[in-house]
C-alpha cells in the first residue's frame, strides 16, 4: 500500500511570554514535530517559535524529519531573550534511514542560548537501520545569532 503524497503543514506558534515546552507523558515526549514517514512523498513542514523566551526541558523536543522522498523542513526559534535547552531536550533535523532529501536548518535567534544537561542542537542525515537503507541527502546547518552570553 503506497504512502500518502504531499507536503506536511507548517507550524507557527506567536507568543508574546514565555514557550516552555517539558517533559514526557506515558512514553511521549512533549514536543513539535514535523514528520515524513516512510513511504510518503513531499516536503516536511516548518516549525517555527515567535516569543519572549523559550525553554525546551526533561526530554522535549522540536523535529524536523524526512523518512521519505523529499526536503525536511526548517526549524526557527526567534526569542527575544533567551533559549534555554535542559535535561536531554533537542532540536534535531534530520534526513532519516530511508529518506530521500534535504535535512532541514535550524536557526536559532536570541540575546542569550544555554544549553544544559545534555541537550542537543543537531542535524544529521542517518545510517542504515535493520529495515531501511541509510538515508540519502545532505544534513541542513545550524545558524545561532545570539548577541549575548552563550
Amino acid at each position: 500500500r503506497p504512502g500518502g503524497r504531499g507536503n506536511a503543514g507548517n507550524v507557527n506558534l506567536k507568543v508574546t511570554g514565555l514557550v516552555d515546552i517539558t517533559g514526557v507523558k506515558n512514553d511521549y515526549s512533549s514536543g513539535i514535530f514535523s514528520l515524513m514517514e516512510i513511504g510518503t512523498e513531499g516536503n516536511g513542514g516548518n516549525i517555527s517559535i515567535d516569543a519572549s523566551s523559550f525553554k525546551l526541558q526533561d526530554d522535549a523536543r522540536l523535529v524536523a524529519s524526512t523518512s521519505g522522498k523529499g526536503n525536511a523542513g526548517n526549524v526557527t526559534v526567534n526569542a527575544k531573550d533567551a533559549v534555554f535547552l535542559t535535561g536531554n531536550a533537542y532540536i534535531f533535523s534530520t534526513v532519516e534511514a530511508g529518506g530521500v532529501g534535504k535535512g532541514g536548518n535550524i536557526n536559532l535567534y536570541a540575546n542569550s542560548l544555554s544549553l544544559a544537561d545534555g541537550s542537543q542542537l543537531l542535524t544529521f542525515t542517518k545510517e542504515a537501520s535493520p529495515n531501511q537503507p541509510a538515508g540519502q541527502g545532505d544534513a541542513g546547518n545550524i545558524n545561532i545569532n545570539v548577541t549575548g552570553k552563550v
